[in-house]
C-alpha cells in the first residue's frame, strides 16, 4: 500500500527506481520474463528488447501500461505510477540493458492522462456526429419501421 501513498510529482534517482522495481519486477514480471529478463518459449525476453533499449520511453510505458499481443502480455494499469516507472526503470538498467534511463512516475501520469483525453476526445466526437447527422436517420415507427 506504501504505493498509493508515492507522490507522482517526487523525483526519483536512479539506484532508488532500480531498487524499487526490481521488486515489482520479482513480483509481478519474473513469473513470464523470468529472473533473468530471458523470457520463455513465446513470452519475449527484455534482455536486449529493441523496446526496452530503445531511447523513446514511451514504447515501453505504452506496452506496460497497455499490454500487447492481444493479451498475451497484460496490461498493468493497477500498478501505480511509482511502481510502473520503477519497474521500467529496472528493465532498462538491469542484466546487460544498461541504458542509464530512467522514468519518473510523472511520465507514467502523463501517459496515463493522454489515454484518458484522447478516449474523451473521441467520445465527445462520436456525439457530435450523432447530434449532427441524427436528421438523416429518423427514429422508427411505433410499428418498429424505419419512416
Amino acid at each position: 500500500m506504501a504505493a498509493l501513498a508515492d507522490d507522482p510529482a517526487k523525483e526519483w534517482k536512479l539506484d532508488e527506481l532500480v531498487a524499487r522495481g526490481e521488486k515489482v519486477y520479482n513480483a509481478n514480471c519474473a513469473a513470464c520474463h523470468q529472473a533473468s529478463g530471458m523470457g520463455a518459449g513465446p513470452i519475449k525476453a527484455l534482455v536486449a528488447s529493441p523496446i526496452v533499449l530503445d531511447a523513446d520511453k514511451g514504447k515501453q510505458i505504452a506496452t506496460v501500461l497497455n499490454g500487447a499481443a492481444n493479451g498475451a502480455m497484460p496490461a498493468w494499469k493497477q500498478l501505480s505510477d511509482t511502481e510502473l516507472a520503477a519497474v521500467i526503470t529496472y528493465t532498462k538498467n538491469s542484466w546487460t540493458n544498461k541504458t542509464g534511463q530512467l522514468v519518473q512516475p510523472k511520465e507514467i501520469v502523463a501517459a496515463r492522462g493522454f489515454r484518458r483525453w484522447y478516449e474523451r476526445q473521441l467520445v465527445e466526437s462520436h456525439l457530435y456526429l450523432v447530434t449532427c447527422f441524427r436528421h438523416l436517420f429518423p427514429k422508427p415507427s411505433a410499428a418498429g419501421r424505419w419512416r
